[in-house]
């Protein structure tokens, strides 16, 4: 309620801009009804809310993160937005907004794109280019740190999703 008061918009009007329906609004708003993914969704995108600020109430409350829509739509609409973001956005709101602060904090604007998964030589070209648009931005006394920083990082990525990578791998071997 507090943000949508912060809108300077009427129930009705906030409503009507998120495509919702009014009544329904005031229901969540009074806490009679839960929040369901397809309202949140909507109020999100609408206004560029931050699905984790949503959630959580933990700034900042932009961005809107977007998803691919494979994963959108593979989410029901009647759930309840909470299962909603632990079981399917959490991950992505949170890696997605650390590079979005990381950037900010360099001063390099960082947006994503809502993508289907692509071929590992798209992934490799983008990692690539990223690396090398930072590059052109640092003093080269900073070209070790950065160095260090993104081994460190992968180290860190391939510590966290072990089981994920071995199970990857051992499917891969099964098939050859």
């Amino acid at each position: 309620m507090e943000f949508r008061k912060n809108t300077k918009l009427s129930r009705v009007a906030f409503a009507s801009e998120a495509g919702i329906d009014s009544s329904a609004l005031s229901s969540i708003e009074h806490r009679r009804s839960p929040l369901r993914y397809a309202i949140a969704r909507k109020i999100c995108e609408r206004f560029g809310v931050n699905q984790r600020w949503l959630f959580e109430g933990e700034l900042p409350i932009s961005p809107y993160i977007h998803f691919a829509p494979e994963l959108e739509n593979a989410i029901p609409s009647n759930a309840l937005f909470s299962n909603a973001y632990l079981q399917h956005l959490k991950r992505g709101v949170e890696r997605q907004s650390a590079w979005i602060a990381a950037g900010e904090k360099a001063g390099i604007h960082v947006e994503f794109s809502p993508v289907a998964p692509l071929p590992m030589q798209d992934y490799q070209l983008t990692v690539s280019k990223a690396i090398a648009g930072t590059l052109e931005l640092i003093p080269p006394h900073l070209y070790s740190e950065l160095t260090s920083d993104v081994v460190s990082a992968v180290v860190t990525f391939h510590a966290r999703h072990k089981k994920e990578i071995e199970k990857f791998l051992q499917s891969k071997r099964g098939k050859t």
